[in-house]
């Protein structure tokens, strides 16, 4: 991991993130709205929103059935695709390899910073997928964490957290 210091770098983050944001929009989450967008050499290569099939998310988001759960445990019980995984889906697969992915939750329309990477399917998916970076702001900044050092620190995520 490593935090973005350079200014051109951190406007470009919050270039992209205004559309990962916007992205976000689209989804029917009602606990964590987020969006990603996919950039290989300054090209938008895909885009995707967390979601739920309709049809499950009138069962099981009204109200949400994680609402009282901790953050990213027992996301078996959730009937959406994360945005990420979206994303990926609908990326041009060829060039996939060695782009950037930019995430971002949303909530009453505001940029939420996030936490720390917590959630192994999704790095697992990132890493397999070839993005070389995740660029994530948190508190304290914009960060870029390495694809293959996300599963490790998802894992460690649960393992040090009481």
């Amino acid at each position: 991991m490593r935090q973005i210091t350079d200014k051109w770098e951190i406007e470009e983050a919050q270039r992209y993130l205004d559309l990962a944001a916007d992205e976000a929009l689209n989804s029917n989450c009602k606990k964590s709205p987020r969006g990603v967008i996919i950039i290989n050499n300054d090209e938008i290569i895909g885009r995707g929103h967390n979601r739920a099939m309709n049809s499950l998310a009138d069962k099981y988001c009204n109200p949400c059935i994680r609402e009282n759960i901790k953050d990213n445990t027992q996301m078996d019980l959730c009937p959406a695709v994360h945005a990420e995984m979206m994303a990926i889906l609908e990326a041009e697969k060829e060039k996939l390899p060695g782009s950037t992915m930019y995430h971002i939750k949303v909530k009453s329309n505001e940029l939420v910073p996030s936490g720390k990477p917590s959630c192994s399917p999704c790095s697992k998916l990132i890493s397999l997928s070839g993005i070389k970076e995740l660029i994530l702001w948190h508190d304290k900044g914009y960060f870029a964490y390495k694809s293959n050092e996300l599963i490790g620190l998802s894992i460690d995520y649960f393992l040090k957290e009481d």
